[in-house]
């Protein structure tokens, strides 16, 4: 995001949703969509949040965390529709905006997959403590990139609990920048 911020500010894209599994999405699901796609716009950088960003992101400049403090989500940037199973879903705007959605809308449209389908996680901690000590048995360096894909933030976050707590050194971190502070903090 900090290359597109400072290399192409004038530019305005469009993108949308590839169902690359053809999943069969449940009625209403395009609506609840909509609802928690709105409810974005109350997000915000929170003050301990912006001062580990300026610490642990120190290539970053002052005027770049500024913008990210001030960002708010525009739910106009992005469109939903569901036609039977299928759902259809752009988003449009400037890029250094939009960049920002693929993330969190991709983790929403999981995770509400799985609300709206009934489905329970099983055995995570058990699974994810078998992942990681296996990983660890191979010495494999490691990190976590499950946010757009995840059950739940309480799944992803038991897991990275684990994955932390019984890889040692091989477990070197997630590119989920809440998850990875909590971590920091909680040493």
């Amino acid at each position: 995001m900090l290359a597109i911020f400072r290399l192409y500010p004038d530019a305005y894209v469009k993108y949308e949703f590839i169902n690359r599994g053809d999943t069969s999405f449940p009625e209403g699901f395009a609506e609840q969509l909509k609802e928690e796609i709105a409810r974005m716009t109350s997000l915000a950088m929170t003050k301990q949040e912006k001062a580990f960003i300026t610490e642990r992101c120190y290539f970053f400049d002052p005027a770049f965390i500024d913008f990210l403090e001030g960002y708010r989500y525009n739910p106009d940037e992005v469109q939903v529709l569901q036609a039977g199973d299928r759902i259809k879903i752009e988003i449009e705007g400037y890029w250094f905006r939009t960049v920002l959605w693929e993330v969190p809308l991709m983790a929403i449209i999981s995770e509400l997959y799985f609300k709206m389908m009934g489905v329970e996680p099983q055995d995570i901690r058990v699974r994810a403590t078998e992942k990681a000590k296996a990983l660890a048995g191979m010495k494999a360096d490691y990190s976590d990139f499950g946010t757009r894909r995840r059950f739940s933030y309480d799944v992803h976050d038991q897991v990275v609990g684990c994955l932390k707590e019984h890889s040692g050194p091989y477990f070197k971190g997630t590119s989920n920048v809440y998850l990875a502070m909590n971590i920091i903090q909680h040493r």
